[in-house]
């Protein structure tokens, strides 16, 4: 039986609207601890602990005096790496997190961290073969255009490196758009039919390649609410970055003119600054980012009710929106059939008594 969901058209500006309303439930139902549980999914989403920039010293052979020292180089290297792929790890997982806290409402990150650790690593194996399928086609394209040769890179011309750079940016596009797709529509088909990367993309381009406007849609919006979160994120990080660094200078100075053996605290200091600032900047995110999920599942849910995760909250919504509409129209018009019924009788009766009082006044 068709719910009240789905025996509506769904047109973009539903699905705007409906994704609106499905946000501010979810807000409301997690409520203040449920959101701060929300930002460390978004910090962790967002690349803001997952991104880490290797530099220090160039190593020199000359300056390597002892194979250990080489050997503490690696291992470092190593280390880095390991890190680096356990936070991609932990990222990709709290993906299917994030939908399960969409479908149920609530969010308990152990327990479903533990319902998705093998999911999680799937997805991190897919970016990982995405990622590297990117760069093997930039390398390629690189090698035929300008040659293997590392003189010929050197005497590289303009329209070479030009060349190059397109398509270095097709595929960074590409990359984006795998990317989108893959968060907005195939996890929520991995966890709700519990099948790998491929086979979800497989359903998502059977499913959707008949409703594919939507999916450009969701492209579109996904990118516009990105960029303006950016540039907002931007303007308001330019600042509290100058302050904060302000701030930090003056404490760090108090703080070491006390004693020395005080640097270490303010180490630790620069460090919880930094985590406390991502972590604000994710939980003043994280509507968004639930907003953008919504849209994902309303408009996969409508294309194909098979996959609809959230069918009792969109119908839920739905029959809200007919409640309104119900009541708006009563407004409109305040008389009741009684009133009309009333009214008719009122006036049939009227010439009646009329002639009844002058037959009483002959």
């Amino acid at each position: 039986m068709p719910s009240a969901a789905d025996s509506r058209p769904m047109s973009a500006t539903d699905a705007l609207t409906d994704s609106g309303g499905l946000t501010k439930r979810y807000l409301s139902a997690l409520w203040l601890r449920g959101l701060l549980k929300l930002g460390v999914v978004v910090l962790f989403l967002g690349g803001s602990l997952t991104v880490l920039r290797f530099t220090g010293t160039p190593v020199d052979p000359e300056t390597i005096s002892q194979p250990t020292d080489l050997w503490a180089y690696a291992w470092l290297f190593v280390g880095g790496i390991g890190v680096y792929a356990g936070l991609r790890y932990l990222a990709a997982t709290l993906e299917f997190v994030f939908v399960t806290s969409l479908r149920t409402r609530r969010l308990t990150l152990r327990g479903y961290l533990r319902e998705h650790l093998g999911a999680g690593l799937w997805l991190l194996l897919f970016r990982a073969a995405i990622v590297a399928g990117g760069l093997a086609v930039v390398a390629t394209a690189a090698a035929l255009v300008v040659g293997t040769d590392l003189t010929a890179f050197e005497a590289a011309t303009t329209q070479q490196g030009l060349a190059v750079a397109a398509i270095a940016l097709l595929a960074g596009f590409g990359w984006l758009t795998v990317d989108t797709l893959t968060t907005g529509f195939v996890v929520p088909i991995m966890q709700h039919t519990r099948c790998g990367p491929l086979c979800g993309w497989r359903q998502f381009l059977t499913t959707m390649s008949s409703n594919w406007t939507a999916v450009v849609a969701f492209l579109l919006i996904a990118w516009i609410l990105g960029f303006a979160l950016w540039m907002v994120i931007f303007g308001v990080g330019f600042v509290t970055t100058l302050l904060g660094i302000l701030a930090f200078v003056l404490v760090a100075s108090g703080l070491t003119a006390l004693h020395s053996a005080l640097e270490p605290a303010v180490f630790v200091l620069f460090l919880l600054g930094v985590v406390g600032y991502q972590y604000t900047l994710a939980v003043l995110e994280a509507p968004v980012r639930s907003y953008a999920r919504y849209y994902a599942l309303v408009v996969l849910g409508e294309t194909a009710p098979e996959l609809d995760l959230i069918a009792e909250y969109r119908t839920a919504i739905a029959e809200t929106a007919d409640t309104k509409v119900t009541d708006e129209t009563s407004e409109q018009s305040p008389e009741t059939p009684a009133d009309t019924a009333e009214m008719a009788a009122d006036l049939t009766d009227e010439p009646s008594k009329k002639t009844t009082d002058e037959s009483a006044e002959n």
